[in-house]
């Protein structure tokens, strides 16, 4: 009796522990990015150094 209580216990912490584990996996997949939106930022960010970089070359002439 008390082994099948063990399994029984045993098999709802599986289960538990089952769940846990896809959660933390769905919320790790909507926090991750494709390589095509890391990209594209790193793009952005280059222009925008760009010009920040320009409007400086442009303070130092005048």
């Amino acid at each position: 009796v008390e082994i099948d209580s063990l399994r029984a216990k045993l098999s709802e912490e599986e289960m538990a522990h089952k769940k846990i584990q896809e959660q933390l996996l769905v919320d790790k997949l909507k926090h991750v990015r494709t390589d095509e939106d890391l990209d594209h930022r790193s793009e952005e960010i280059i222009k925008d150094l760009e010009k920040k970089l320009n409007i400086e070359r442009l303070a130092t002439k005048a």
